[in-house]
């Protein structure tokens, strides 16, 4: 069985990544302008259950048939390449991101700044640093 290692959503306009890292972490969105139908609420989606459990609120149903997120969970069975480099998320200046939108420096300050981190972070971080531009080579 698979164990979950990131429970988020990718909403896309306006671009934001909800993350939910324990049980008890709530977050949610509305997108304004939207409305439930029959009940005339403004439309959102929630998520929760941390790493336990990959829990939506909402109504789903219209949520997804507008396409307005994706799924961003990561499981230990999904491949390195191209599923974990791609969809990693960091809480990086106040707001969750792919670890792959930051730039060089960030990369690099974040491999210096933070010497206790999760090894699969740490992977991500220098998969990503050994391809940006700026810089030839990747920390140690």
């Amino acid at each position: 069985m698979s164990r979950l290692i990131q429970n988020s959503i990718h909403i896309f306009s306006p671009d934001i990544y909800l993350n939910s890292i324990s049980v008890d972490d709530y977050s949610e969105h509305l997108f304004p302008g939207l409305t439930e139908p029959g009940t005339g609420r403004t439309l959102g989606i929630g998520i929760q259950g941390g790493l336990e459990f990959p829990q939506r609120v909402g109504p789903l149903y219209d949520v997804n048939r507008l396409g307005l997120y994706e799924e961003w969970c990561i499981t230990d069975e999904d491949p390195f390449e191209p599923v974990i480099v791609d969809r990693l998320l960091s809480l990086w200046t106040g707001s969750w991101r792919p670890i792959k939108n930051l730039d060089a420096g960030s990369l690099y300050n974040f491999h210096y700044a933070f010497g206790d981190i999760d090894p699969l972070i740490r992977e991500v971080v220098t998969y990503w640093y050994q391809r940006k531009p700026s810089f030839a080579s990747a920390p140690q």
